[in-house]
């Protein structure tokens, strides 16, 4: 998410990080280190929660910027997705292909939202903490991967 000056905000949902620009920065480039040797993927997502009339198409030319600049710089990450969260529509297009087990591990809360049960997407953008006490220890069984696989939530 961008503020009204442009400035990046690590969000998720409606909770907003305070994360420096210069954190995220070095955890990307500990990934594309780790993705010389093996593949390493990197879903990016505009945490828009709503369209918006006022700030959609800034919001939308400071993410293309972001991921434009993410591809030029982390050489080895595949970056997949750049979708904003609203509606999934995908506002830049990464030339790495979607890896073939991204809908076994997709999150729980993409497929809520996309009809199953809208609660539980919405407790997830409100309290992500708190989503994650309630599920995690019955999702966790349900995706643990024999086949190589490790996805991590931002968060």
């Amino acid at each position: 998410y961008f503020d009204k000056y442009g400035v990046m905000q690590v969000r998720h949902g409606f909770m907003v990080y305070d994360i420096p620009f210069s954190h995220l920065m070095n955890d990307l480039a500990f990934l594309d280190g780790k993705a010389k040797d093996e593949p390493v993927y990197v879903r990016v997502v505009l945490e828009m929660n709503k369209e918006s009339k006022f700030n959609q198409a800034h919001q939308e030319w400071n993410f293309r910027r972001l991921c434009g600049a993410l591809v030029e710089y982390f050489k080895h990450i595949k970056f997949i997705e750049g979708v904003r969260k609203f509606d999934w529509k995908e506002i830049y297009h990464f030339d790495d292909p979607l890896p073939p087990y991204i809908q076994k591990y997709s999150s729980t809360t993409s497929i809520d939202n996309k009809g199953l049960n809208k609660w539980y997407s919405k407790l997830d953008d409100w309290w992500p903490w708190l989503y994650a006490h309630l599920h995690n220890d019955h999702l966790y069984g349900q995706y643990i991967d024999y086949e190589g696989y490790l996805m991590m939530d931002f968060i």
